[in-house]
């Protein structure tokens, strides 16, 4: 069969040249595009981890002096805003319909728009770009947003109510992976700076956070932070009986009446969804994440009807050679496996060179990391270019068989029916 199939290729090199060309263009082509898609896709798949369903973002607004709603008779001062923020969010905790609440007075948090990162370095390997957050003692930060608590260390409830200090921090499973592999990281120290290096000593690991729906970075620092003013946000983590959205819509409509404590008032609430929807950098991204999809969709769909119209008119020039070939007995199956395996060859051999002329640009330009994500750490397949380059080649040629077969089996299966008197009538 494949010696035969050989042959017909060879023997139709002149139709075949251009089909080989067409393919080899289609197969550059393809790559690029669904390189960007297949790492977007990717890195949305890597759990965020945290209960993101589950959150609520609220944030607190001191009554200017100049409003009428302003009470004159409290006494403002940095210690009593603190405390008002801080009662209002004991309210918001003891809400029937609230499992947890953790105040929050930190600029860096997971979605927040904000980046805040550190060096990790030890005598072995360092880690760039970690993502540093703060916390806030006693405020029941990891709970709240469901990070999970990593077998044969603290437990996050004891972890909330540690106050680590400026030297001292807790750090993701990944981080501690990485660095010190097979090994307990508590008691482990890391500098945190090149130039000016503060020596850090780990003190608990949490399971892996990602920044953002932006970022696949994992790897974290946690420090806990003194309470302030400047910031006052609360996140709540609703009971298994509600929704983030039926909660906001029942507390919206009384928002600033109900939530009151002093001159300081709950301002904002809205799902932690919409928080990540509304943020600078998920909107960016999500805006590259559509339009990129939209292309390979729209490049597929016209890719598919091309090359599709392409092969039916090929094998539908070939019905006196078919024809020929039943009268020396050859049966159905015969006719559409050979042409089936000419046009796959075809294809596969048009791939192989595509694949071959793009992996001369990779190697000079790179492949996709996606902008919004590179030069941080990444240890899976997308930053690991063999094995990256394997990967997106194999969907390409997958997409590309699928297509190709699409246009030589439907024309091969009519032709094969074709009684040979028939066929050979017009030739």
């Amino acid at each position: 069969m494949f010696k035969t199939v050989l042959k017909n290729i060879w023997r139709n090199r002149r139709n075949n040249v251009w089909l080989f060309a067409e393919l080899v263009l289609v197969a550059i082509v393809t790559w690029s595009m669904v390189d960007q898609v297949a790492v977007i896709v990717y890195n949305d798949s890597i759990p965020l981890g945290y209960d993101i369903d589950r959150l609520c973002y609220a944030e607190f607004t001191v009554i200017n002096s100049g409003s009428r709603k302003y009470d004159q008779s409290v006494e403002m001062s940095n210690e009593r805003v603190l405390e008002d923020a801080l009662n209002l969010t004991s309210r918001l905790e003891n809400l029937p319909e609230v499992e947890s609440a953790s105040f929050l007075s930190f600029f860096n948090f997971p979605e927040s728009n904000a980046y805040s990162s550190r060096l990790m370095g030890t005598e072995t390997d360092t880690l760039n770009n970690v993502c540093y957050f703060g916390y806030n003692v006693g405020q029941k930060y990891f709970e709240t947003y469901g990070i999970k608590s990593i077998e044969g260390y603290k437990p996050v409830e004891e972890l909330s109510k540690l106050t680590t200090g400026r030297h001292n921090v807790i750090i993701s499973q990944s981080a501690a992976e990485f660095l010190w592999p097979g090994e307990s990281a508590i008691g482990k120290t890391f500098v945190d700076d090149v130039d000016d290096p503060d020596t850090m000593t780990v003190v608990g690991v949490v399971g892996d956070v990602r920044k953002g729906r932006n970022s696949p970075n994992r790897y974290c620092i946690w420090e806990s932070q003194e309470k302030n003013i400047y910031m006052l946000k609360t996140i709540i983590r609703v009971k298994n009986t509600t929704t983030p959205d039926d909660f906001v819509d029942q507390l919206l409509p009384e928002l600033n009446s109900r939530f009151r404590s002093g001159n300081v008032v709950l301002s904002r609430l809205e799902t932690y969804e919409e928080l990540c929807d509304s943020s600078y950098g998920n909107r960016n991204y999500a805006t590259k994440k559509r339009m990129q999809i939209t292309l390979l969709v729209f490049f597929l769909v016209n890719l598919a009807l091309g090359v599709i119209g392409t092969f039916m008119l090929q094998t539908r020039r070939r019905v006196g050679e078919i024809a020929v070939l039943k009268v020396f007995g050859a049966n159905r199956r015969h006719v559409v496996s050979m042409l089936m395996w000419e046009s796959l060859m075809l294809t596969v051999a048009g791939w192989a060179v595509g694949c071959v002329i793009y992996l001369q640009y990779a190697l000079k330009k790179g492949i996709c990391e996606q902008d919004l994500t590179a030069n941080l750490n990444i240890d899976n397949w997308v930053a690991d270019f063999p094995l990256h380059f394997s990967i997106i080649s194999l969907i390409t040629l997958a997409m590309m068989c699928v297509i190709v077969a699409a246009g030589t089996l439907l024309p091969a299966l009519k032709i094969s029916r074709t009684a040979p008197v028939d066929a050979l009538r017009d030739e």
